[in-house]
């Protein structure tokens, strides 16, 4: 199910439909760190469109996305890809994981405070489609289908 977030609020979308730019939530902003130790945040990607992924090592749903979310880094280098691990034993296991499944987007590190500014992240993978001002376009819960993704991922890239 397609959704976009505004707080605690969840409007229902068509998978093909975008929200509307008049009704777009400004997208919670975040300070996270990658591997290298530096810290991110949401502003280190304002003017580009920002495909944000919530995921876990030990998610299978999301093993499966990431070679998809990979391609559209690849294909698509005006759209950011940033995958944030929500493992609690943070690096430990994330970097491990990273050598074996090597991705060309960005990691960073999630903490308790991402998880609910984002709707309390419930499930996961949780993807987030913002635009390149920084508001939340839609958003999906669960296993999206590469075409789904691809699909969203050219909708923002034109914008």
């Amino acid at each position: 199910m397609l959704t976009v977030i505004k707080f605690a609020v969840k409007l229902v979308l068509a998978s093909s439909i975008l929200l509307g730019q008049t009704a777009r939530p400004a997208a919670p902003s975040f300070q996270l760190r990658d591997q290298q130790g530096r810290t991110r945040t949401l502003a280190d990607f304002h003017g580009r469109p920002l495909i944000l992924n919530f995921w876990a090592t030990w998610c299978r749903p999301c093993r499966t996305e990431m070679p998809w979310l990979d391609q559209v880094q690849r294909n698509m280098p005006g759209v950011a890809v940033v995958g944030v691990a929500m493992d609690e034993q943070g690096w430990r296991v994330v970097t491990p994981f990273l050598a074996q499944y090597r991705v060309s987007y960005t990691i960073l590190l999630g903490a308790p405070e991402i998880a609910r500014a984002y709707g309390g992240l419930k499930t996961l993978p949780e993807t987030v489609f913002i635009d390149r001002e920084g508001r939340v376009v839609a958003a999906h819960k669960g296993l999206l289908s590469r075409a789904q993704l691809e699909k969203i991922a050219a909708a923002l890239a034109r914008e």
